[in-house]
């Protein structure tokens, strides 16, 4: 799916990442850290993997995980197994977890789902993803996706408007990048680029 994303960090930073990274730290029930615990992700549509060991800190980092809902499961011999699912990943999110392992024998696998949505910890960045479908359908004028900026609520105009030229120029770069895929789309659906840059769709 193709998607545009508006990220704000420390007030009017910004930064064009398309990954996201989860991290955390892995303990037992009371709070000691477990080191050689293995931690995996799993796309739940596409089924790849992505994985990580625990540190002598019990710490993990798994980066540049693509956007999408992920289950993630930490295994650990002589603990029981952990699993959560339904962990959806967007567009330059960081999320950070503390995740305690039980002994094994009181339970094979302790399964968490339809938990509370990620809240991002390592850092003030917000963000707001706008879908393709949200793109087709919304009222805009023109065709510089950079119109949809004023989408996030998170977004503030200073008196310069040197942040909101930068937010375009960024959303401009990011259209050249996803313009591939959303024509494909277009093309899949019968949709033809005209003279003038005007689009039609042919006649049944």
């Amino acid at each position: 799916m193709a998607s545009v994303l508006v990220g704000l960090c420390g007030g009017l930073a910004y930064a064009q990442v398309t990954t996201a990274t989860v991290s955390g730290v892995v303990t037992d029930t009371s709070g000691g850290v477990l080191p050689g615990a293995t931690v995996a992700l799993t796309n739940e549509t596409t089924a790849a993997a992505l994985s990580a060991v625990s540190n002598e800190r019990g710490e993990f980092t798994i980066a540049f995980v693509p956007v999408g809902r992920y289950s993630l499961t930490v295994a650990l011999s002589g603990f029981a197994d952990y699993m959560r699912k339904d962990m959806s990943l967007s567009a330059a999110q960081s999320v950070n977890l503390t995740i305690p392992l039980g002994m094994s024998g009181v339970t094979d696998t302790v399964t968490v789902s339809g938990a509370t949505p990620l809240v991002n910890r390592a850092n003030a960045q917000q963000q707001a993803v706008v879908s393709d479908q949200q793109l087709r359908e919304l009222p805009i004028g023109s065709r510089d996706w950079s119109d949809t900026v004023g989408l996030d609520t998170s977004i503030v105009k200073g008196d310069a408007g040197q942040a909101v030229r930068s937010v375009r120029r960024i959303a401009r770069r990011a259209a050249a990048a996803l313009a591939p895929l959303l024509l494909r789309s277009l093309r899949g659906r019968g949709v033809r680029a005209g003279h003038g840059d005007t689009w039609h769709r042919p006649n049944a």
